[in-house]
């Protein structure tokens, strides 16, 4: 058994003189919002045993949020530049190139991806991942590259 926590970036602000996507912030909002999901993780007992982030400013901030508040090693976290504002396939490669010594990964990442990706593994199952929301999908296999289209069942869904 596999677990994947998605995770959107929390909101971001939209200035207007950033002159790169990539180095948008989080909104003072934002950062709260990512509090409040890191605290669910926490009392819900999520301990990943790998987190994985796009290198964009604002889904960085919220897996350094969510690492305090679960007391991973911020050093372990991974920046994945192949899923910034990432097609489907590069979600799905992320997450069937992990490492089968974790069995849980927490993916930070963008929509629509976050969406696609759990509509792929799960079925049509949402409409949207909303910004700092938290997506629990538990996929019956033993190894990461068994994870195929429909493989997974979405366990739960926090919204912020």
């Amino acid at each position: 058994m596999r677990t994947l926590y998605l995770v959107r970036h929390a909101k971001s602000g939209h200035d207007e003189y950033v002159p790169s996507d990539l180095i948008r912030h989080l909104s003072a909002r934002g950062y709260d919002d990512a509090i409040t999901a890191a605290q669910y993780l926490k009392r819900q007992g999520v301990y990943p045993a790998k987190i994985v982030s796009s290198p964009a400013v604002r889904t960085w901030s919220t897996a350094l949020v969510i690492a305090e508040q679960l007391d991973y090693p911020v050093s372990e976290i991974v920046q994945d530049a192949s899923i910034y504002e990432a097609p489907l396939r590069n979600l799905t490669e992320a997450v069937v190139r992990t490492d089968d010594r974790f069995d849980s990964m927490l993916l930070v990442g963008h929509n629509p991806g976050m969406t696609l990706l759990t509509n792929y593994l799960c079925g049509n199952v949402i409409m949207s991942f909303p910004t700092a929301a938290v997506a629990c999908i538990s996929m019956p296999v033993d190894a990461w590259n068994e994870v195929s289209a429909g493989c997974a069942n979405l366990d739960w869904m926090f919204t912020v």
